[in-house]
């Protein structure tokens, strides 16, 4: 005869009294555990979410008794009823503090399961109208998500598993191209695309003019025949403009040998890894080499400062996908979860 249904994490099977939530701002504080966390990341900066306009941020500290387990990070609409989607909140979720030197990873995987748990609780409670949360990579275990309700009727996290790709930056030790490990991991057409645009003079370099990327970026829609929200390219350059002036932002600039700007590309990073967050080519200088070249030398400026990875920051569609893949990334898995 089978149990009767229970929550998984009530019950007597885990003590979750002592977790609570305090509400965060954003400021210093929330910006140092989004740096010494592993799953804190550029995009739950203050530079990033400090630049969004009509959201309200459900920022929150976790506390177990007094002691700091953690933070939250969603979205909010306006009345803070539901939790969603944000175009420029790649990553959000759960942030754990790091574990103590004297922990095992036995007591850190249980732990940081307990907090998750919380965590999903308080979700589902919070915003029962509608709950959107984004994982970043560094988040891999989704268990507490996928057993809320366990076994009863009631709302369930459904999981829509999403994919970046993530590059190594290792150093040159030749110094020369064919003894790149960087160059030798791309696709056989992605170094041919590489060797053509150094053959044919294009020139990259980091700038501060977004108003340039901005100006490419929208060209990018109008090709494509779509018109693009005024707010978000407000929002798009406030965030390009603070990550740059923060020191925690590059944005690139593609010419070809005549001078004309082909590609832009705007790179951010924090403590752990650099990210690819957008990227924009004038239509009508598509074959002129600049889409790779904004990238590859980009690749090479960030490796100089002593970054070692690049997150590519999504190939979920196949073009772009295909494109990202070229330069010889590794496909890690991230998650997008929905109460319903």
């Amino acid at each position: 005869m089978s149990a009767e249904p229970q929550k998984f994490y009530k019950d007597g099977f885990m003590d979750l009294s002592k977790y609570r939530l305090e509400r965060a701002e954003l400021g210093p504080e929330w910006d140092a555990l989004v740096s010494r966390s592993a799953q804190g990341t550029v995009f739950l900066s203050s530079e990033v979410l400090g630049a969004l306009e009509g959201v309200r941020l459900g920022l929150w500290f976790i506390f177990k008794d007094r002691q700091p387990m953690g933070g939250l990070a969603v979205a909010e609409s306006a009345d803070g009823t539901r939790a969603i989607d944000n175009d420029f909140i790649i990553y959000a979720g759960p942030l754990f503090e790091p574990p103590p030197r004297e922990q095992s990873q036995a007591q850190t995987i249980a732990e940081q399961f307990r907090v998750a748990s919380f965590v999903t609780d308080r979700l589902a409670a919070l915003y029962p109208r509608e709950c959107f949360v984004s994982l970043p990579p560094a988040l891999v275990d989704i268990r507490p998500f996928l057993w809320h309700n366990y076994g009863e009727e009631g709302p369930k996290f459904v999981p829509d598993v999403r994919f970046t790709s993530t590059i190594a930056l290792p150093p040159n030790p030749g110094g020369k191209l064919d003894s790149d490990p960087l160059y030798l991991a791309a696709s056989k057409s992605r170094r041919q695309q590489i060797r053509y645009g150094i053959n044919k003079g294009v020139v990259t370099e980091a700038s501060p003019d977004v108003s340039v990327f901005i100006d490419l970026y929208a060209q990018t829609f109008a090709r494509q025949g779509k018109e693009i929200d005024q707010t978000y390219l407000r929002q798009l350059k406030t965030i390009s403009e603070r990550l740059i002036a923060a020191g925690k932002g590059r944005l690139y600039l593609s010419r070809t040998a005549d001078g004309m700007v082909g590609s832009a590309a705007l790179f951010g990073w924090d403590d752990k890894r650099a990210y690819y967050i957008y990227g924009a080519n004038a239509p009508d200088l598509r074959d002129d080499h600049t889409g790779t070249m904004v990238l590859w030398e980009a690749f090479q400026d960030l490796r100089r400062e002593g970054i070692a990875e690049i997150d590519m920051e999504g190939i979920n569609s196949p073009l772009r996908g295909h494109f990202k893949l070229s330069f010889g990334g590794e496909i890690t898995p991230y998650y997008h979860l929905t109460l319903r």
